[in-house]
């Protein structure tokens, strides 16, 4: 008889590649295992169209309830195709995510829990895991890990349907799988939180005992927790106490998981972050390039021309707005194998070279094209857009208005917004006319992230009456009020510093100098001295404030 093993846990866990990673263990000790998820794709055609449906940006007005009854098809269908018809054979089915994560997602939308559960025992009367691994993380360390596989995957610009409510819904997932494990005799909580080796033992120990099978454990080197202690500062005098201790903690992050760490230097130039990338280069070459975007010092433009043909998508993307010698010289090398994201880099550039070669590349790569407009309301700019709109996607249109406030692309947005309301709503960034907040006001539930990010530093009274509503669901909230200094935006970074210490430090704005606020970023540090991104961002500060 099969063994059906589950695993389970919110997205960002590593449920899937340590899914994999024991798939591969139970093979090496002659196992016949099905994966269900081989490779990373569903292995049932139908399931894939129901997981891109679900997906897509553009359903956004899809219901709670029709949406838990599509997942819960999903599964039904790859159960039906690829678990059912191996039960009675000698294998070990593996599932990567079962009923149960759906389960979660639909009391984390606000269903009825027992209402919910009924499609549960539905679901499952005939198929049962044997073993539910729950892979258990920290949101904050599964957001980092999404942000970076996005990065690797080319996926940056990417977002599903499911998270655009906001990051509370992980958190609401995650507490309610594990009122699950906890109660389940059968259910295994594994914390994934650092090292996915030490996971991984912890599992195979587990399952061979279940199995009944003799598992030699690894000789792995257990990795030590990934933040270590720093050293707070409440003076200009111990600064470079501060940042000693910073990079240390980076550098021995680095050593352990380099993607992470050269994540943590994101469009930072301060002189240890650019030697840290320099040092790493041949080892995360694309995430090294990601990291300088719009950077111009010495050793961002030697990583630039030394990752040009390695890493031609994200050199060519570094040089976004950038208008010197040097960047033109980089784009036409760059311009053969990266037109796209050569196309993009021009955002923020107006006329001359940079319309030329928006012309030359509007026929091939129209999307990126129109991607590079953002802010435009000139008449080079209308007749690129009306040229390419039967080419282009109707996403990379809308996209192309954001910041645009005219008539003319109030008609276009509402022609838009059928068909990709996800796209229209970031269109409306800092926008305060009726039909943006006629939009915000449709979608403010089901896609507060984004109209959340729509109302970047707006002051107006629908503008806090919106991130009043927004509650601690979201931490875009805090995004709306980036550099703004007013009684009202320091009242919400103070209600939600225990939520999201990080992105309320980041919404000071790096370029705020001041001491109250220097004085906030010091007391934050104090409060939560293990958080390396708070630290990065209070680098980030240090850089702007010495010049670097």
């Amino acid at each position: 008889m099969a063994v059906l093993v589950a695993f389970e846990g919110i997205d960002g866990s590593g449920k899937s590649y340590l899914s994999a990673l024991v798939a591969e263990q139970l093979k090496n000790l002659k196992l016949r295992v099905i994966h269900t998820r081989e490779g990373g794709q569903l292995q049932s055609a139908i399931s894939r169209k129901l997981r891109k449906m679900l997906r897509d940006p553009s359903n956004l007005e899809l219901s709670e309830r029709a949406e838990a009854l599509l997942y819960f098809a999903r599964e039904l269908e790859l159960a039906a195709q690829r678990i059912k018809p191996h039960l009675s054979e000698d294998c070990v089915i593996i599932v990567d995510r079962f009923f149960y994560s759906h389960l979660a997602l639909a009391v984390a939308r606000g269903l009825n829990y027992e209402e919910s559960a009924k499609l549960l025992r539905f679901a499952t009367v005939d198929v049962k895991p044997d073993v539910v691994v729950l892979v258990d993380v920290q949101p904050e360390v599964a957001k980092i890990r999404r942000k970076i596989r996005k990065i690797m995957e080319r996926r940056v610009a990417d977002f599903s349907r499911k998270g655009l409510v906001g990051e509370k819904l992980h958190i609401l997932m995650r507490r309610t799988l594990l009122k699950f494990a906890k109660k389940s005799p059968n259910w295994i909580i594994v914390e994934n939180n650092g090292d996915i080796n030490a996971a991984l033992e912890i599992v195979m120990g587990q399952l061979s005992n279940r199995l009944g099978i003799l598992y030699e454990k690894r000789k792995t080197k257990i990795i030590v927790p990934r933040d270590e202690q720093l050293e707070v500062v409440c003076d200009d005098g111990s600064v470079e106490k501060f940042r000693f201790s910073f990079y240390k903690a980076l550098a021995h992050l680095a050593e352990e998981n380099p993607k992470e760490a050269i994540y943590l230097t994101n469009r930072v130039g301060s002189r240890f972050l650019c030697a840290l990338r320099a040092k790493f280069v041949d080892v995360v070459p694309d995430m090294v390039a990601y990291t300088i975007h719009g950077l111009t010092d010495e050793q961002s433009w030697r990583i630039r021309w030394k990752l040009a043909n390695r890493v031609p998508d994200y050199v060519a993307k570094s040089l976004e707005g950038l208008n010197d010698e040097e960047s033109w010289r980089l784009r036409r090398i760059l311009l053969g194998i990266a037109p796209s994201e050569v196309a993009v880099s021009l955002s923020g550039l107006v006329g001359g070279e940079a319309d030329e070669l928006r012309e030359k590349l509007s026929s091939s790569v129209p999307d990126s094209v129109l991607l590079s407009l953002k802010g435009r309301d000139d008449e080079f700019a209308w007749r690129l857009r009306e040229e390419l709109k039967n080419n282009a996607s109707e996403s990379a249109l809308a996209l192309s208005l954001t910041d645009v406030s005219s008539d003319r692309a109030r008609k276009m947005r509402r022609a838009l917004l059928e068909k990709e309301p996800a796209y229209v709503i970031l269109s409306t960034v800092g926008l305060d006319d009726e039909f943006s907040w006629q939009v915000r006001e449709s979608f403010k539930e089901k896609a507060r992230k984004l109209v959340l990010r729509s109302i970047v530093r707006l002051d107006s009274e629908r503008a806090w009456q919106l991130r009043a509503s927004a509650g601690d669901w979201a931490d875009e909230v805090l995004e709306s009020v980036h550099g703004m200094e007013c009684e009202q935006a320091w009242s919400l970074r103070k209600r939600l510093k225990d939520v999201y210490p990080v992105e309320v430090v980041e919404s000071l704005c790096a370029r705020n100098q001041s001491d109250y606020t220097w004085r906030f970023r010091w007391q934050m540090l104090r409060r939560f001295p293990r958080v390396l991104r708070l630290a990065r961002n209070i680098e980030k500060a240090l850089w702007r404030r010495l010049g670097e």
